[in-house]
């Protein structure tokens, strides 16, 4: 029906960060590795299939393997050296380490990842879309709801600006992401100390 926007940009990407001793993939051979979970699409999904399509497990590249449950904690157990290397967003990266030390850079980067989707079944009918369509592309950073509070609301975790329509195939690159890792099956979890 609709995919959300943030300050005008359709896609993101997932990007493997480390501190800045490691230069590549081989370099972190034997190092552990912090994903956030499997839901999270820049944080385990994109970049499991990055390394997948390098014929790497990262059960058996990395020492350990951790999921930490945020982006913010896979940063920072980075940025602790709690963990040599991990899987975040970019937007959240570039914002986060702004005004930051720079002892930790993007070593690898996933395929462009669309904004999450609006979606809605069919049985619902074409007058169902095309009224929800309009609703909500009339909603902006600035929409605000009865109680006068913004709908858009970054601080609240909801990081979108807007709504548009794209084509279906926009989302061509989760349905091979999701291919790529639908058949791997990694050993039995290690749990983090968060």
């Amino acid at each position: 029906v609709a995919s959300t926007q943030n300050e005008g940009k359709n896609y993101y990407h997932g990007v493997i960060i480390a501190k800045k001793e490691f230069k590549d993939l081989k370099s972190l051979k034997g190092k552990s590795f912090a994903f956030v979970e499997k839901g999270s699409s820049s944080g385990y999904k994109f970049p499991l299939a990055l390394f997948l399509q390098k014929n790497i497990d990262p059960y058996k590249h990395f020492s350990k393997v951790y999921y930490l449950g945020s982006h913010n904690a896979v940063l920072e157990a980075v940025l602790n050296s709690k963990v040599d290397a991990g899987a975040t967003w970019d937007g959240f990266f570039e914002s986060t380490m702004l005004n930051s030390e720079k002892n930790i850079a993007v070593i690898m980067k996933t395929e462009l990842i669309p904004y999450d989707a609006i979606v809605v079944s069919r049985k619902k009918g074409k007058a169902f879309v095309s009224e929800l369509q309009s609703l909500l592309l009339k909603i902006n950073k600035d929409t605000i709801n009865s109680k006068g509070e913004k709908v858009f609301a970054k601080e609240l975790g909801f990081p979108y600006s807007g709504y548009v329509v794209h084509s279906n195939k926009i989302y061509d690159v989760v349905r091979k992401t999701g291919r790529l890792i639908r058949n791997y099956k990694p050993p039995v979890e290690q749990n983090a100390d968060k």
